[in-house]
């Protein structure tokens, strides 16, 4: 099934040199116009949708072994010419996006019979001042007419229904442009699983301790539409317990002074609960996945909730928050271990991050505690924000006391 996407790296350029982060690029600057397309793929064929607003054509195309243009539809885009600004233009907006919600109504509207709405304003139209929401692509009851819509992308309802198979939440990529450019003569170009580019994009997103495998990854995409760059991975992670821990990474490029790309936001999600009966898979000499087994060992362990773990856990978070430095390393062991760091060098990245992030702000639900004579296991659901970076996820302290005292012994999400 095209819904299913596995092991993919796209990598789709527009008219422009690419880089992945401040150092230089595994790829050569390029000044071709058109797209050009990249992939490490393993798995079905990956769908994407281009709009072309000077030909008021949408066609979707399809990266299998080879690239195949698989329909051209005839659409209707903003009556007005230019990427969207403000609400009310009657601009089509210019860009990558993603479909987050579709709407279904048998009744007569506007819309037609559907309606798949999609993610504007992206992090880079609220970068550059773009306002404005309610952008789909609709289908409509009456005569299609080029260049007829309030910024939204409008089909024949027939069309659409041939589209919408295709139209997924979170995973087809909508381009906007104004004109395609050359397309035509696109080849393949093929990736292998660790090679420089790849590595290069892995770097980018801050994953190069993660260790990742093929199997790990579910989907991983890197786009450039002119000045915008935009990488995603999905992968999972298997803990000590063979847990299985879905996350999501995106970061948002644009160009810098010395034409390298910087961050300008970076996001991180992880599914709240893990999958209890996952797995870790192993191949065998055949090649097949097989899952080990894991004995189930039933814990006898209250859960509770003691006020002096609870108000130390706040104090820890209200300190983090205030980028108080002091008192949130006083929350710390001498014997603390994270992520191949000790408290100093927790120390060390804490204090760099209060002083890049112009703000952080640290919420927190759901909390657990599991307490065992002079140790503590504390879970919770983490929200994690600041001017350039957002997490959310479930975040495990291991807690031990220590002279009368609460300390973290170990953090991890």
């Amino acid at each position: 099934m095209l819904m299913r996407f596995t092991h993919v790296f796209i990598i789709i350029l527009i008219t422009c040199s690419l880089f992945v982060s401040e150092s230089k690029s595994a790829l050569p600057p390029s000044n071709e116009p058109g797209i050009e397309l990249f992939l490490y793929i393993n798995g079905p064929p990956v769908p994407f949708i281009i709009i072309e607003k000077q030909t008021q054509k949408l066609m979707l195309f399809e990266q299998g072994n080879t690239l195949n243009l698989l329909h051209t539809f005839t659409c209707a885009t903003g009556e007005n010419p230019g990427t969207k600004k403000v609400s009310g233009d009657a601009k089509t907006p210019e860009g990558v996006y993603f479909i987050t919600e579709v709407f279904q109504d048998n009744e007569i509207t506007v819309f037609g019979s559907r309606a798949f709405h999609l993610d504007y304003p992206s992090t880079f139209d609220d970068y550059a001042g773009n306002k404005g929401d309610g952008i789909f692509i609709h289908g409509t009851n009456k005569t299609l007419v080029p260049y007829s819509t309030n910024g939204c992308i409008t089909l024949n309802n027939d069309d659409l229904d041939k589209l919408a198979p295709y139209l997924t939440v979170q995973t087809i990529p909508v381009i906007i442009v104004e004109t395609l450019g050359k397309i035509a003569g696109v080849k393949n170009f093929s990736f292998s699983f660790g090679d420089s580019t790849f590595t290069s994009v892995i770097n980018s997103l801050d994953l190069s301790s993660e260790h990742l495998k093929p199997e790990q990854i579910e989907k991983f995409q890197f786009f450039k539409v002119g000045s915008q760059a935009r990488a995603w991975i999905r992968y999972n992670v298997y803990d000590a317990n063979s847990m299985q821990y879905k996350y999501d990474k995106q970061i948002f490029l644009t160009p810098s002074i010395s034409r390298n790309w910087r961050t300008l936001f970076a996001t991180q999600k992880q599914n709240m609960i893990p999958s209890l009966l996952a797995l870790n898979p192993v191949k065998n000499k055949h090649n097949v996945i097989k899952a080990k087994k894991v004995p189930f060992k039933p814990q006898q362990i209250a859960v509770i909730k003691p006020g002096e773990i609870l108000d130390f856990v706040e104090q820890w978070r209200k300190s983090w928050s205030n980028k108080d430095i002091e008192t949130y390393m006083d929350c710390y062991s001498e014997k603390f271990k994270s992520g191949g760091l000790g408290k100093k060098g927790w120390r060390k990245k804490k204090t760099y991050l209060n002083r890049k992030y112009q703000f952080i702000h640290v919420s927190i639900d759901k909390i657990r505690i599991k307490k065992t004579n002079k140790k503590a296991k504390v879970s919770f659901f983490q929200t994690y924000q600041s001017d350039l970076y957002k997490t959310s996820g479930t975040k495990i302290l291991r807690l031990v006391l220590e002279n009368g005292k609460w300390m973290i012994a170990k953090e991890y999400m």
